[in-house]
């Protein structure tokens, strides 16, 4: 998507034989600009994974992989894009379970349990060196503060982790009646 290279089904930034090819996002990089992904569907999902990771299966999201051999840590830790932001918060919050049967398949997280509460317990410290946002109270009114104060010349960067619970990470959409419904 893109590269611009024809792949097999399934395949995320690599060619045929599973080369790593180079997207636009490390094109953009390798320029000096600054560069983003903003995806309503969850940020380690195939589309925005295309532009920021290599991995041979679009299924690799953030699970029990070797190091970086998922779209989520390369996505963190070698693409770095200076925004980040999209679904894929954890679907719920163990104190607030959706009931039996609503909740998703816990086998296809977007984020392990070690990522989220690495980010959310160490919003501007973590490991990945990114302002950490997430879903809650006011969180558009945090975001537009938040990112009012990130100087991307001096290395700054963000990630929001949003989405709804019991929609599969992804942010909810407005039907054609204004409502959430769908």
């Amino acid at each position: 998507l893109y590269t611009g290279v024809k792949t097999y089904n399934g395949a995320i930034g690599v060619d045929i034989f599973e080369n790593s090819l180079q997207g636009i996002l490390a094109t953009a990089s390798l320029q000096g600009k600054s560069t983003g992904l903003v995806t309503s569907v969850p940020i380690d999902h195939a589309t925005p994974a295309a532009a920021a990771a290599n991995v041979n299966n679009r299924n690799k999201f953030d699970l029990d992989y070797p190091a970086l051999d998922n779209i989520l840590q390369q996505e963190l830790r070698i693409y770095q894009p200076t925004v980040l932001l999209g679904g894929g918060h954890p679907v719920s919050f163990p104190a607030d379970p959706l009931p039996v049967g609503v909740e998703p398949n816990p086998s296809q997280e977007f984020i392990k349990a070690s990522t989220y509460t690495e980010l959310s317990t160490k919003p501007t410290t973590n490991r990945y060196d990114y302002t950490f946002l997430e879903r809650g109270t006011d969180a558009a009114t945090k975001l537009a503060d938040t990112a009012a104060k990130i100087d991307p010349e001096k290395g700054g960067r963000l990630l929001g982790l949003y989405g709804a619970r019991g929609q599969n990470g992804n942010l909810p959409v407005s039907s054609a009646n204004g409502d959430y419904s769908t």
